[in-house]
């Protein structure tokens, strides 16, 4: 029977009792990352423009293997097929080469552990896209995919997905709110992100202040 994993101060645990993947993610990183979702959210009218990229971290093998995300990288995308985060050839290329960089054997302290991506459209689950990208680049049975649904006047939800069966799921065994306060505490807390100019400053994103 798998026990509860213990985590770090400053990290939120996700985990699903008895499966064999547990998520701890800096509090920091969820701030940031909301941010930039938000960011790509507020950008297009309506809809929003979704945003994708690398989670950063470190594999605990184990029952449950522990995944640590520490940090992430964002990988542009031309938006050739709308605001959904789909990958042009260019963008693919970008996104390989972003993976490369991230390897175990290239950064052995902080390598690739999953992918992520905001979900601006019904429902919370993984498409065809987002397979092709975990299936070709992210093969370890340990890594993870996290989706973010963000919303306009309210916290978004999010949800992370591992392989069971040697196939990501369509849903995620567990949503969480991405970004309530009870997420973050003020130590983990970084500082605001610089100022936009005035003609392309955005709505800004309120921080979080309450602990765990």
């Amino acid at each position: 029977m798998a026990l509860p994993t213990q985590a770090a101060p400053g990290y939120f645990v996700w985990e699903v009792p008895g499966e064999r993947v547990a998520v701890h993610v800096r509090l920091d990183v969820i701030q940031r990352l909301d941010w930039e979702v938000k960011r790509g959210f507020r950008s297009i009218p309506k809809r929003g423009a979704e945003v994708g990229g690398l989670l950063l971290g470190t594999v605990e093998d184990g029952f449950p293997a522990v995944v640590r995300v520490e940090n992430f990288e964002a990988v542009p995308c031309g938006y050739q097929y709308g605001p959904s985060f789909q990958l042009a050839e260019d963008d693919g290329a970008a996104f390989e080469s972003a993976c490369e960089r991230w390897q175990p054997e290239a950064s052995p302290s902080t390598y690739a552990v999953g992918y992520f991506r905001s979900h601006t459209r019904d429902g919370l689950a993984l498409d065809a896209d987002d397979l092709a990208i975990l299936d070709g680049l992210f093969p370890n049975p340990s890594h993870v995919a996290l989706l973010v649904r963000p919303h306009a006047t309210v916290a978004g939800t999010a949800g992370f997905f591992f392989r069971d069966d040697g196939a990501f799921p369509q849903a995620t065994p567990l949503e969480f709110p991405f970004g309530q306060p009870e997420l973050l505490s003020e130590e983990a807390a970084p500082p605001p992100p610089p100022e936009e100019p005035q003609a392309m400053k955005r709505e800004p994103v309120a921080a979080a202040a309450s602990e765990l």
